[in-house]
């Protein structure tokens, strides 16, 4: 049987950008688990697992259980994984706004940069302003919440792909 041990995820921030790491390692496991995954099998339980936990970060935004999403939708677009190689996939969300909604901000000044002044709607018209005191806000957890249904879906897509190599093999 495969044990979660062999499914390594691995949180990491490269560039301001929120990943997740998928790697299968197949060395503490069993010789007939071993002999079922080939180079392609192994290839297909990641890109399977990668594709789990996009598909569950989706469902999470999609049932209302993160932010409110918009009609443009750039964070939940960002979220995607790309393959690194035979036996580890990335999954990640690559919008620069992304690790403020997952974790939130602190209270903050924002000051004008390429203008005189900040311009926003209010009291009938509009106001300007050099700078304001933005008062933060609460984090929305999509990407890193939920983590233990995650990697159940993860093992069970997984465990289709070996049942599959298994019936075929």
């Amino acid at each position: 049987m495969l044990q979660e041990e062999s499914l390594l995820s691995e949180n990491f921030v490269i560039n301001g950008f929120y990943m997740l790491l998928i790697n299968i390692e197949l060395d503490e496991a069993s010789s007939v688990l071993a002999a079922l995954a080939s180079n392609e099998t192994l290839t297909r339980m990641v890109y399977v697992a990668a594709q789990s936990y996009k598909t569950d970060v989706d469902d999470w935004i999609n049932s209302g259980q993160a932010f409110k999403t918009r009609p443009e939708g750039q964070l939940q677009q960002s979220i995607n994984w790309l393959p690194d190689g035979d036996s580890s996939a990335t999954v990640f969300a690559n919008a620069a706004h992304a690790p403020y909604v997952e974790f939130g901000t602190r209270p903050h000044i924002i000051n004008a940069k390429n203008r005189k002044a900040l311009k926003f709607a209010g009291g009938g018209g509009f106001i300007f302003r050099r700078s304001v005191h933005h008062p933060g806000s609460k984090p929305f957890p999509f990407f890193y919440t939920d983590m233990t249904n995650r990697q159940e879906n993860m093992m069970n897509a997984v465990r289709l792909v070996l049942a599959e190599a298994g019936a075929n093999g």
